[in-house]
């Protein structure tokens, strides 16, 4: 009995068809492998987000002023003297404080809060001496209007104050600015030291915490250089606007 010739397959067939199902296998391995690799890809970009915003919590966290206690008693002398200056230190700290646990929770705070903050910091440093201290801020171009991640300037002042001998009222001082641009804020601040700690050089944490959270929201969008000459401690401090898109 003769069967139809449609019922045999050639071996030519046999072999395209051969061909070809390798070809679709081999074409699938790689589309395989890139689809494994954008999902492990997405995973740890996941996972990296995810750490990069508790590493920021944590920064953030750390770098809330230390002298709240002490501020604390010298207002309490002040109101024990029935001081006039009293009541404006109280609202200050009362400012300083609604900064930190309201405005602060967020990813950016205008500059002009910032300012704000550091000016009230430097004055109720004021209240540790009778004598006044050589302290000055001084601010050049408008800061409204302008967000940045809060908190990374006041680092450099508690440093100042902890290393440096401003609490003389005689020989220390500290200087510090902020010229204002359109396209790059440029922060200086300068503080004398005393013969006893002229030996440290970048600071403590509060320092390196600046350093990490400007590397992990400005990279390539800033220059920050420290430097200890015996007698001063200098910070030169500029952040690109137009680079890392803070306005």
């Amino acid at each position: 009995m003769d069967l139809p010739t449609d019922m045999f397959v050639s071996r030519e067939f046999l072999f395209q068809l051969t061909v070809g199902g390798l070809f679709i296998l081999i074409l699938s391995i790689p589309l395989r492998f890139f689809d494994v690799y954008l999902k492990r890809m997405r995973a740890e970009e996941q996972l990296k987000t995810q750490k990069l915003e508790a590493e920021l919590r944590f920064l953030k966290a750390q770098v809330n002023p230390h002298f709240l206690f002490n501020t604390l008693n010298n207002i309490y002398s002040l109101s024990v003297t029935k001081s006039d200056s009293a009541p404006d230190m109280i609202l200050k700290l009362s400012d300083m404080m609604s900064f930190m646990l309201y405005d602060c929770q967020g990813e950016s705070v205008d500059l002009s809060q910032e300012i704000d903050y550091l000016q009230n910091y430097l004055a109720l440093q004021q209240l540790k001496k009778s004598g006044q201290l050589n302290v000055s801020l001084e601010i050049q171009g408008d800061p409204n209007g302008i967000r940045l991640t809060p908190m990374l300037f006041i680092p450099f002042f508690e440093n100042a104050f902890k290393h440096g001998n401003i609490d003389d009222v005689q020989n220390g001082y500290l200087t510090s600015s902020f010229q204002i641009e359109n396209d790059k804020i440029e922060f200086k601040i300068t503080n004398s030291l005393s013969s006893k700690v002229r030996e440290y050089e970048q600071g403590g944490v509060g320092l390196a915490n600046v350093r990490k959270r400007m590397e992990l929201l400005y990279p390539n969008a800033h220059e920050l250089t420290m430097k200890n000459t015996g007698s001063e401690f200098i910070v030169d401090f500029t952040i690109y606007l137009k680079l890392n898109g803070a306005v």
